[in-house]
């Protein structure tokens, strides 16, 4: 049997074991770390996707957003231009010719534009413009929209319209940084001035409205009829800047002017009153050739106004006379009124109505120079010393002339 030697070295073993033992653990320390570090990189790659994606969210939320955004600006932009030429062509005259009456579909569809946009005007008011009749017309290019414009009261939609956060609008009027129409109305300083004249012929007469100073207004005449009672009467409901208006009146009266303007409601009543007093027309006689081609007797205490004759023979001035009647109180006097003036109406004809239109009673008494034997006359030429007397009185002339 042969002998085997067997040797244990148990420190070699021990520091053999040592030795591998760190490596052992390094490699797991790798191992795990290796296996964080993968960890890691993947929640980072999903947190980078889901702020990837959210940022894509809000570009393409903000870029539409300013899409439309960019589409309301336009859009306020040429309404805004459109509105400034609708004023400037409404304030400069007429503008009849503009436009066309709009096809019953389009009325149909500005009439739910009008609920929608809170507008009481009439459809039929509204005149429609294309892209084309913009151009040529209004003068502004580039605007691809259909366009209802109405003169008068100055509004202007768009048939089409813009879509904007989720709501329609056909103006500008309500849209960020749009104009207020009612502002825009408010603003225009309107001159509602004019002029009269007045032309008298016996018991008729014009009155002459002229220099009107505004398009789109309505004019009025009224005539007293008690203290603070005004009697209107509608003359043009539209009128024309430089339009003259002849007014013909049949009755003495104090008459009062009314100008209304139709796009603001402003009105204007003349501080010029006319106190009008129609008399019987002047009959030229015998030798009269007449001095004064115009009289008016509106006014008793300025004689120089009344209808003067001059005898080609004897050179002698008279004045006409109309027919009238002056009141009276139950004892036959003469009745005054506040400022010492006698009450007198003129009559027409030889009748007992008066030109303001009412009639006498026994209140009132015909003088007796205006009955000629048995005959009525209308009036009649007293003789006196000149045509430029001032502070005569019509009575004192009739008692105290001679008379032709």
């Amino acid at each position: 049997m042969k002998n085997v030697r067997i040797v244990c070295n148990v420190g070699a073993n021990n520091a053999h074991m040592q030795q591998t033992e760190p490596v052992l653990k390094q490699n797991t320390a790798y191992k795990i770390r290796n296996t964080n570090q993968k960890g890691i990189t993947i929640i980072a790659l999903i947190i980078t996707i889901i702020v990837m994606l959210i940022l894509a969210s809000v570009t393409i939320y903000v870029g539409t957003d300013s899409l439309a955004h960019s589409k309301m600006v336009r859009f306020v932009s040429y309404m805004q231009m459109l509105q400034k030429k609708v004023d400037e062509i409404a304030e400069n005259g007429d503008y009849d010719a503009y436009g066309v009456e709009l096809q019953e579909s389009g009325q149909t569809t500005l009439q739910e534009i009008l609920i929608l946009e809170d507008s009481t005007s009439n459809v039929a008011d509204f005149k429609y413009f294309d892209s084309n009749t913009i151009s040529t017309q209004l003068e502004i290019d580039g605007i691809d929209d259909e366009i209802a414009i109405n003169f008068t009261t100055r509004e202007v939609f768009s048939l089409i319209g813009i879509e904007y956060e989720d709501k329609m609008y056909y103006s500008q009027y309500n849209l960020p940084g749009g104009q207020k129409l009612k502002q825009q109305t408010e603003t225009i300083n309107r001159d509602l001035t004019f002029t009269i004249t007045t032309q008298i012929d016996g018991l008729n007469a014009i009155f002459q409205v002229s220099d009107i100073k505004i398009t789109n207004g309505t004019l009025y005449y009224g005539k007293e009829i008690s203290e603070n009672n005004i009697k209107w009467t509608l003359v043009n409901n539209y009128t024309k800047i430089g339009q003259t208006e002849n007014i013909n009146i049949t009755e003495s009266g104090i008459y009062y002017f009314k100008l209304v303007d139709n796009v603001n409601n402003n009105e204007s009543i003349s501080s010029e009153t006319i106190t009008l007093r129609l008399t019987n027309k002047p009959k030229l006689k015998d030798n009269l050739g007449s001095l004064s081609l115009m009289y008016n007797y509106s006014d008793l205490g300025v004689s120089q106004n009344w209808a003067y004759a001059i005898d080609s023979e004897t050179s002698y001035i008279y004045v006409w006379i109309p027919r009238y009647a002056y009141k009276i109180d139950s004892d036959g006097n003469i009745i005054k009124d506040e400022n010492g003036k006698t009450i007198l109406e003129f009559l027409r004809g030889t009748s007992d109505v008066t030109t303001s239109g009412g009639y006498i009673d026994s209140n009132w008494k015909v003088p007796s120079q205006f009955t000629n034997g048995t005959a009525e006359v209308t009036g009649v030429w007293v003789q006196v010393e000149s045509a430029n007397q001032e502070g005569i009185d019509i009575i004192d002339i009739l008692s105290s002339g001679i008379i032709l």
